[in-house]
């Protein structure tokens, strides 16, 4: 795949958000549910949030039967179907890596997130920078805390972004605004050289 090699040498940097972290069925299925009922809204029946968790818990459980027994057969298959193990077997990540989780995270527990995160630095030499919230529910992060998520990822985008206009044009500083001009033309699909 020659497009992915391209892909792979253009980016720049990647943002993860609650992830990544290996989920058990019940934690998928916490997902699924959160997914469908937010936290913000289980003033819902309680019963319907319940059926709705359970039926979203046997699919995850079945579908973690089937991975199992297809790894019997192939060992690759975690790496191959499950994120967590795709990014941790990956050598060519983004070096710039933003990660934005909880500690109050029911799905994907943080100390697993800062493990990888660490992980990372320690192996792969990434420039990493975080952002843990004491309380906030899973994926729901921008929601709970919107000025410090957009505060975060903006400053991100803005470092990943001066890194590319430096490296394509050899200087070592772009003024603000001049930078803001440039990120537009580069959203445009145009590159203005002066």
């Amino acid at each position: 795949m020659p497009d992915s090699d391209m892909i792979s040498y253009n980016l720049k940097g990647v943002v993860f958000d609650s992830a990544p972290a290996p989920v058990s069925a019940f934690q998928k299925a916490q997902a699924m549910t959160y997914e469908r009922c937010p936290p913000s809204s289980f003033d819902q029946d309680s019963w319907t949030v319940f059926f709705i968790l359970l039926c979203h818990f046997i699919f995850c459980l079945l579908q973690s039967l089937y991975l199992y027994l297809l790894g019997l057969h192939d060992p690759s298959t975690l790496s191959k179907t499950i994120p967590y193990y795709e990014l941790g077997s990956l050598v060519h990540l983004p070096v710039r890596q933003l990660y934005l989780f909880s500690q109050s995270d029911m799905v994907c527990p943080y100390k697993v997130i800062e493990a990888f995160m660490n992980r990372q630095q320690r192996e792969r030499f990434a420039d990493t920078d975080q952002l843990c919230w004491d309380v906030s529910p899973h994926c729901d992060h921008m929601r709970y805390h919107p000025e410090e998520y957009r505060r975060k990822i903006k400053s991100f985008l803005k470092y990943s972004l001066r890194q590319v206009i430096d490296s394509r044009e050899g200087s070592t500083s772009v003024s603000d605004v001049d930078f803001d001009r440039r990120r537009r033309s580069l959203s445009s699909g145009t590159w203005l050289d002066d």
